[in-house]
């Protein structure tokens, strides 16, 4: 299909975690690991059509009160295909919360996120963004 010969070593790692740790903290795990990218289609058809681009990735996740905690990361374990990295983001959210003495509709919310983002191997970012809208 794409015009380049296919090796006799031909394989794939699958691999999906979701854990509750605790309470208020997850985690939740994924891993595709395709040495080519007809592996799947080849050997799982039913599977290639839901998945034609694997990820791999990990992702934690504290809830607070009023906000959540994450930390993410993306790597890219095949050869064939390009993924923005992202080692590691942090973010925090804190859900609309009301502001004053309720007898008006304003609330507010904030957001953090701090990222290192590498989208090719060759190629490095780092990322920090951050919003604190208001609405009435």
């Amino acid at each position: 299909m794409l015009g380049r010969p296919i090796g006799e070593r031909r394989g794939f790692a699958e691999w999906e975690h979701q854990q509750q740790l605790t309470d208020n903290l997850t985690l939740t795990a994924q891993l595709n690991y395709w040495k080519d990218s007809a592996i799947l289609r080849d050997f799982r058809p039913e599977a290639f059509f839901n998945v034609q681009e694997p990820d791999t990735f990990a992702e934690s996740v504290y809830t607070g009160k009023n906000y959540f905690v994450s930390a993410f990361v993306r790597y890219q374990p095949n050869s064939f295909q390009v993924v923005q990295q992202r080692l590691p983001e942090v973010r925090f959210d804190m859900l609309p919360l009301a502001v004053g003495n309720g007898s008006t509709n304003s609330s507010t919310r904030a957001r953090r996120i701090c990222a290192r983002i590498r989208p090719r191997a060759s190629y490095r970012a780092s990322k920090a963004t951050g919003s604190t809208p208001i609405t009435r």
